[in-house]
């Protein structure tokens, strides 16, 4: 007894208007919002490109901490990272894989379970393979909401919240931060993930094929598998539709074209207040007027000095920490753009003792420098083949 479905009756036969129909339904199916995130999608891919957040922090009351991502249309809760903390005086670096998308802003709420102690001693973006791309420090957070100024500490800044009602704290963006590569890679995902849904569809259908047909020549069979296949294809491509409009969405984004100005910044302790001043000879040797300075704060905590460096190349460069005795402790030194990117982190042994210094001390990433009682001009240089590095990030514009 042949119990198989005679071929005017099968469902999986291959026609144009159950195509149009499959179709329409697609299309309007990938028509409907979709709330999905461009979520880290893992490959196996080794570009240096993919962007990950790096915080070091403790806290003083159990709670959960949230950093929110704008991608381009502000803070939402679907592109938000969220990890409990608990009490602990030693900070804990955690670090997270980032969306490939432009980075517009980054939003921090440190607790949610009420008044507390929120301590930070590095706040990052860094590549896959560990190099910088900015770093923040405790004068990048441009809106705070129900949290006090930052207090600065000896290696970072703390939070203080005295209320739970929403404390947060909003990270400046001068410009986007665009992962390098970032195209690529998402239609990589794309291809992937609409592949692998596409072929778990088909195999679905085609175990409902052969258990409701059988006795079907073999070419009815092609015809039907190749019309199956489409179908999947299609609904696949639904399925995928978040993923496919963000990354449409975040391959149209272009920034605005601004003018590529550098500086030279350092993050630094000082037992004492006094005025720093960084030099650059472009071929007139050292002069006050090819120079500029910078006070400390006095407070002797963790703090940033922003030196800007001229648009001419340079020949050398030449710090002076201090204007008499006292002890400085640089903690990094780098190169970063208008946007406060970072281009280069400088080694801490290129800096090296002219006049009136000690020979510097390099301990656990930081380099300490001791000017003796009765000094009047201390003086530091930077390496010439580091300055030569430098003047190569300057030539570009």
């Amino acid at each position: 007894m042949d119990d198989s479905i005679p071929l005017s009756r099968d469902p999986f036969r291959p026609t144009w208007r159950r195509g149009l129909f499959a179709v329409t339904v697609a299309v309007v199916a990938f028509l409907l919002p979709q709330e999905a995130p461009l979520v880290f999608y893992p490959l196996n891919n080794p570009s240096k490109g993919i962007v990950q957040l790096q915080i070091t922090c403790a806290s003083s009351v159990t709670g959960t901490t949230r950093i929110y991502l704008d991608s381009g249309h502000g803070f939402n809760e679907r592109e938000t990272i969220a990890w409990p903390i608990a009490p602990s005086s030693q900070p804990y670096t955690y670090t997270f894989p980032l969306p490939d998308a432009p980075l517009c802003g980054l939003r921090l709420d440190p607790l949610d379970s009420g008044p507390g102690e929120f301590t930070i001693t590095n706040l990052r973006l860094i590549e896959r393979h560990g190099d910088e791309i900015r770093r923040f420090s405790r004068d990048s957070f441009a809106v705070l909401h129900n949290i006090e100024a930052p207090v600065p500490l000896s290696a970072g800044w703390k939070f203080i919240m005295a209320t739970a009602e929403d404390p947060y704290a909003c990270l400046a963006f001068p410009s986007p931060v665009i992962p390098e590569g970032m195209n690529a890679r998402n239609l990589q995902r794309c291809l992937l993930s609409w592949g692998y849904l596409a072929l778990m569809l088909w195999i679905l259908l085609l175990a409902a094929y052969f258990a409701l047909i059988r006795g079907r020549p073999w070419r009815d069979i092609a015809r039907s598998a190749a019309f199956m296949a489409g179908i999947s294809l299609l609904f696949a491509a639904v399925g995928n539709r978040g993923l496919i409009a963000d990354s449409i969405r975040s391959a149209r984004f272009h920034p605005a074209a601004t003018q590529r100005i550098l500086s030279l910044e350092f993050d630094l302790t000082v037992d004492r207040p006094s005025p720093a001043q960084l030099f650059w000879d472009t071929g007139a040797g050292f002069n006050e007027t090819q120079s500029v300075s910078r006070n400390y704060e006095p407070d002797g905590r963790l703090q940033t000095l922003h030196f800007p460096l001229p648009a001419e190349p340079m020949r050398a460069l030449r710090f002076d920490p201090l204007t008499d005795e006292g002890q400085l402790v640089v903690h990094c030194i780098r190169v970063v753009d208008q946007d406060r990117r970072t281009l280069r982190t400088v080694p801490l042994a290129a800096l090296h003792v002219d006049q009136q210094i000690e020979p510097i001390a390099i301990e656990k990433d930081r380099a300490i420098l001791r000017i003796p009682k009765g000094s009047n001009d201390p003086i530091a240089e930077f390496d010439p083949a580091e300055v030569k590095e430098i003047a190569a990030l300057l030539s570009v514009r």
